[in-house]
Order: C-alpha cells, then sequence, then structure tokens
C-alpha cells in the first residue's frame, strides 16, 4: 500500500523497481507535479499515473523479452 501522507514521488518508491528519479520520470510524464501529497491528487491524476505505470511495464516487458531472443554475442 503506498502511504497517502507522502509526497508522489516518495509514495511511487514504495513500488517495487521504481526508485527516486524513475518516480519522478513517471510522474511527469503523467503530467502531475511530483511533490504533491498523494492524499490530494484527483481521481484523474491517479488515472494517469496508473497508465505512466502501466506503460512503463509493457516497455519493460518488450525489452526482457527482445533481450531473451537476441543474446549478448561472445
Amino acid at each position: 500500500m503506498i502511504p497517502v501522507q507522502k509526497r508522489l514521488w516518495v509514495g511511487l518508491t514504495s513500488i517495487y523497481g521504481i526508485g527516486r528519479e524513475r518516480a519522478k520520470k513517471l510522474a511527469a510524464k503523467a503530467g502531475v507535479d511530483h511533490t504533491k501529497k498523494i492524499r490530494d491528487l484527483t481521481e484523474e491524476e491517479i488515472n494517469h499515473i496508473r497508465q505512466a505505470i502501466e506503460q512503463e511495464g509493457r516497455w519493460k516487458a518488450i525489452s526482457a523479452k527482445r533481450s531473451d531472443e537476441y543474446p549478448p554475442a561472445d
């Protein structure tokens, strides 16, 4: 569970695989101020953040699959 009293970028770091920089980039991609408190987010902002995280997850899955298909040359 994401702590609602924290700022957005801090709360996002509680999700496995999301660090400081990625949290700030996701907030920017979603068009939400990363310093805003989570409890103050609107439903629309939450949906934008959720979409940004889902898009990032799909990209990472595709990248991982491609790296499996093309192992590094010796």
